[in-house]
């Protein structure tokens, strides 16, 4: 199997839907949107893993949910 190393910048603000094929493992850089910290890890992303998350009291699933170390932002 061959591996490819993408990499792509984009700043997104307010997706509420993103696309990936579902057989694929992403990983990504991620920066704190409030302190604009980078993270020291990359994190990996399938679509086939969802996470329930409750916030203010309403159930969302979500692929990938982090908190800031720095800032403690969600």
């Amino acid at each position: 199997m061959v591996k490819f190393d993408l990499q792509i910048s984009c700043k997104l603000e307010n997706v509420k839907d993103l696309m990936l094929p579902e057989d694929e493992e992403w990983w990504f850089t991620t920066r704190c949107s409030n302190c604009q910290e980078p993270s020291n890890t990359k994190i990996y992303l399938t679509p086939m893993e969802v996470f329930d998350v409750v916030e203010q009291g309403a159930k969302e699933n979500a692929n990938y949910v982090a908190k800031c170390k720095f800032c403690s932002v969600v």
